[in-house]
């Protein structure tokens, strides 16, 4: 048992330092008054790019998307919400952009996301 023992310890450091490399490259996200700034921008009918990453996988790339519906106030927290979808998935599931008390959100119908950038096309 000591021999199993002492073979976790030595390896566990080096494991955890990998683990914080990954969960540091997943965590990165766009600032938050930019993020805003572009959500207060939007209107139906824009075209907007978002890297992402979810609890799936991570998306290197950017992604096309449409407003569909225009900002809209929800909820007893009155949470503002925009309604998008995917330009090459018109049937797909629907992405919802959430802004509460200053800081925006990105919910894949109903998992959230971290917003890596965004930019209006």
């Amino acid at each position: 048992l000591n021999m199993y023992k002492e073979d976790v310890e030595t390896t566990t450091p080096e494991l955890s330092e990998d683990l914080d490399d990954v969960n540091e490259s997943r965590i990165t996200s766009m600032d938050k008054e930019a993020k805003l700034e572009i959500f207060n921008k939007l209107k139906k009918g824009d075209n907007l790019k978002i890297k992402y990453n979810d609890s799936i996988r991570d998306n290197a790339d950017y992604k096309d998307f449409v407003v569909t519906r225009n900002k809209r106030v929800v909820g007893k927290r009155r949470v503002e919400k925009i309604t998008l979808q995917m330009k090459d998935r018109p049937g797909g599931v629907k992405f919802f952009l959430y802004s509460q008390d200053g800081s925006v959100s990105l919910a894949i119908g109903n998992m959230g996301a971290v917003i890596n950038d965004m930019k209006i096309a």
